[in-house]
């Protein structure tokens, strides 16, 4: 015959001792828990490009504004770019990342020269919905991707620009900011 079982007693250096392994794996987990990612919020799409590549674009760039600009600072208020746009390629899926959320009304392609600097006669074009005559508006929620922000890029634009103010791209700019940029053109 065995001896009856007694429950385990536990004192209070076991409890205290328990308690304190319990309060560093706690403080442990709070340091180093499960590290989520935060949710993507962004403008992606495809550039797809028309005709050829020359040796005078150094590089090409999507890029996304909240406004139109109302004049040439406002070009330096980009709330996002992708400058990874292999030169050559016939398209490019692209993504630009958003801090927040909201509407975003100039999504652009530009390019530079090798050695040069961004400027207004840097426009290759702009998203907007075929015929339409304004650039087309993209609304971004919170921790969300607006997909399907598809742009065609005529290269040709780069040898034999159209005047500013005449495409859907800068038609809606304030007339003093064309006026600064073809000055600047000059």
């Amino acid at each position: 015959m065995q001896p009856p079982r007694t429950p385990c007693r536990r004192g209070p250096r076991a409890l205290a001792a328990a308690a304190a392994i319990a309060a560093a794996l706690a403080i442990a987990a709070c340091d180093r828990g499960l590290e989520a990612e935060p949710p993507l919020t962004g403008i992606a799409g495809t550039v797809t490009f028309l005709g050829e590549w020359t040796e005078e674009i150094g590089e090409v760039a999507v890029a996304v504004y909240r406004d139109l600009p109302e004049e040439p600072a406002d070009l330096f208020g980009l709330s996002g770019t992708d400058q990874g746009v292999p030169l050559g390629s016939r398209s490019y899926d692209y993504f630009v990342p958003i801090q927040r959320e909201g509407t975003y009304r100039w999504i652009i392609v530009a390019w530079r020269r090798p050695e040069a600097f961004w400027d207004f006669t840097s426009l290759l074009g702009c998203y907007h919905v075929e015929g339409d005559s304004l650039p087309g508006v993209v609304e971004v929620s919170p921790g969300r991707v607006a997909t399907g922000i598809d742009m065609t890029i005529d290269l040709a634009v780069i040898a034999d620009p159209p005047e500013l103010g005449s495409t859907p791209c800068t038609a809606v700019l304030p007339e003093s900011l064309i006026e600064a940029a073809q000055a600047g053109q000059e």
